[in-house]
């Protein structure tokens, strides 16, 4: 979906900093992991951007995780959120 500016007269572009948090279901409260990219480009509303490069933290969830491939091969399935700071 497109992103809109904060006061939603026109589609997100520039850049802006995104967090990515982890969960393990849909009704998960505390994500798993937690990823931060300082410096993520929009335009039109849209971005693009390759998930382990920014600044991974572990979670306050249950288990020390702090790489995508050890979420995958421990949880069948992961739920993603997209913060835009």
């Amino acid at each position: 979906y497109p992103v809109c500016n904060p006061s939603r007269t026109s589609m997100l572009t520039g850049t802006r900093p995104v967090t990515f948090r982890l969960y393990e279901s849909a009704a998960s409260i505390l994500p798993i992991m937690n990823e931060s990219q300082a410096s993520v480009s929009f335009a039109s509303g849209l971005f693009t951007t390759n998930l382990g490069t920014g600044v991974i933290t572990d979670g306050p969830a249950t288990g020390t995780y702090t790489n995508y491939q050890t979420i995958f091969a421990d949880f069948a399935e992961v739920w993603i959120e997209t913060v835009i700071d």
